[in-house]
C-alpha cells in the first residue's frame, strides 16, 4: 500500500517532493513503464516503521513469535497475549506497529480476550522493505492458522487488508470486525500523491500499470466499497469527520454498501483516532462477544 499524502507531507519538503516529481517525470520521457515501476516502488517502502528499544511496556507482557511471509524470504512478527476470551487480532496502518494499540490491548486484556497483534511486512519487528495490502493480507493466514481469531481490528491499511482478506479469500475468516480509519478507493488516494508530489499523466499511467502487472488486476478495482457489499458479517466503522487522509466519505458509502454495519463518528480527532473515547466505542460493541 503506498504512502498516505499527510505523511509525506510531514517527512519531505515541498522542494523534495517536487523533485521527486520531476525526477520521475524525466524518466517518463524515455520510458513511462520504467518511471511507473519507481513510483510503485517508492510509494511502496515506509521510512518510519521499525520499532526501536523504546517500545511501549505493553510489548514486553507478550509472547513474541515469528513466522516466515508466504514467500518464505522475511519474517512477521506477532504478538500474543494469552486469554480466556474471544480472539481479537489487530492489524496496525502504514508506517505504524502493534505498539499503536497499546490503549486498546490494555482494555481488552483486562476484560480477558486473547489477543493477537502482528506487524506487517517492513513494519515495527517484522523484517523486509516493501509493504502494500495484498502482501499484508497474505502473511495474515499463518497467523489466522495458528491463532483462530473471532474479531478483526484494522486501522487505516490494515483495516484495507482485512476487507480484502474478507471479500477475496475467505469471507467466513472472523464472527465481527472493527475498521477504523479505512481509505476507500485506491485510485482517487494514488492521484492525490500524483498532485502532491507533481507526478505527470504519463507516469500516473505507468504507475497503474505496473500496479496491474505485478498486482493481477487494475487499481481502480481495489475498491473497499466495492468489497463490503461482499462481506457477510456484523461490524462496527469508526471514522473522523476530520480526517485528511482517508476521507470521512468513504466511510459513508462502506456503511451503506456493508449491511451489517453500525458507524461511530467522532469529530477533530483526525487519522490517527487517539484517545480513550474510541478505546471505550470499540470495548463496548465488543462485550457482545465476550460470552
Amino acid at each position: 500500500m503506498p504512502v498516505f499524502p499527510e505523511a509525506v507531507r510531514e517527512q519531505l519538503s515541498s522542494a523534495a517532493l517536487k523533485s521527486i516529481g520531476w525526477s520521475l517525470n524525466t524518466v517518463a520521457r524515455i520510458s513511462p513503464p520504467m518511471a511507473g515501476e519507481l513510483a510503485l516502488k517508492l510509494f511502496s517502502r515506509p521510512r518510519s516503521s521499525k520499532s526501536s528499544t523504546h517500545h511501549p511496556e505493553i510489548l514486553d507482557t507478550a509472547e513474541l513469535i515469528y513466522y516466515p511471509t508466504p514467500d518464505g524470504q522475511d519474517q512477521v512478527s506477532l504478538f500474543h497475549w494469552p486469554g480466556d476470551g474471544p480472539t481479537v487480532f489487530l492489524a496496525h496502518g502504514w508506517e505504524s506497529n502493534t505498539s499503536r494499540w497499546q490503549l486498546l490491548i490494555r482494555g481488552l486484556r483486562d476484560t480477558g480476550f486473547r489477543i493477537i497483534g502482528v506487524d506487517a511486512p517492513a513494519h515495527g519487528y517484522s523484517g523486509g522493505a516493501v509493504f502494500n495490502v495484498p502482501l499484508y493480507a497474505g502473511v495474515f493466514q499463518e497467523a489466522f492458522q495458528r491463532f483462530p481469531p473471532d474479531i478483526f481490528i484494522g486501522h487505516s491499511a490494515g483495516a484495507m487488508a482485512g476487507i480484502y482478506h474478507l471479500a477475496k479469500k475467505d469471507p467466513g475468516a472472523f464472527r465481527s470486525m472493527v475498521v477504523m480509519a479505512v481509505p476507500y478507493e485506491l485510485e482517487d488516494l494514488m492521484n492525490t500523491f500524483r498532485k502532491i508530489v507533481g507526478m505527470n499523466e504519463l507516469v500516473f499511467t505507468g504507475l497503474k500499470d505496473a500496479f496491474n502487472q505485478h498486482f493481477g488486476f487494475p487499481m481502480s478495482d481495489f475498491s473497499i466499497p466495492k468489497f463490503a457489499r461482499e462481506l457477510q458479517l456484523p461490524g462496527l466503522i469508526v471514522h473522523d469527520r476530520d480526517d485528511t487522509i482517508a476521507p470521512y466519505a468513504g466511510s459513508l458509502e462502506i456503511h451503506r454498501n456493508w449491511s451489517g454495519s453500525s458507524l461511530f463518528s467522532t469529530s477533530g480527532l483526525g487519522h490517527s483516532l487517539p484517545g480513550d473515547g474510541v478505546v471505550r466505542e470499540v470495548m463496548q460493541y465488543l462485550e457482545q462477544y465476550r460470552h
